[in-house]
């Protein structure tokens, strides 16, 4: 119910409306599921540090722009 109140409030052009989300990203992600004998080495040789990167994006309603 007030989304659409924002979403009539941005469109008339009283307010700019964002909508914004985040992630996150590894540069190594994790192995979650393999084949291996028990107590195997489940590491995979990967060049560099693991990093982990944030994003962010953000969208204008009323624009229509990212």
């Amino acid at each position: 119910m007030r989304l659409k109140l924002r979403k009539a409030q941005a469109r008339a052009g009283d307010i700019v409306l964002l909508f914004a989300d985040e992630s996150e990203a590894l540069t190594h992600p994790y192995l979650a599921r393999v084949w291996a004998k028990r107590g195997a080495d489940l590491r995979v040789p990967a060049p560099g540090q693991a990093k982990k990167v944030a994003m962010m994006g953000g969208a204008c309603l009323r624009l229509r722009q990212a």
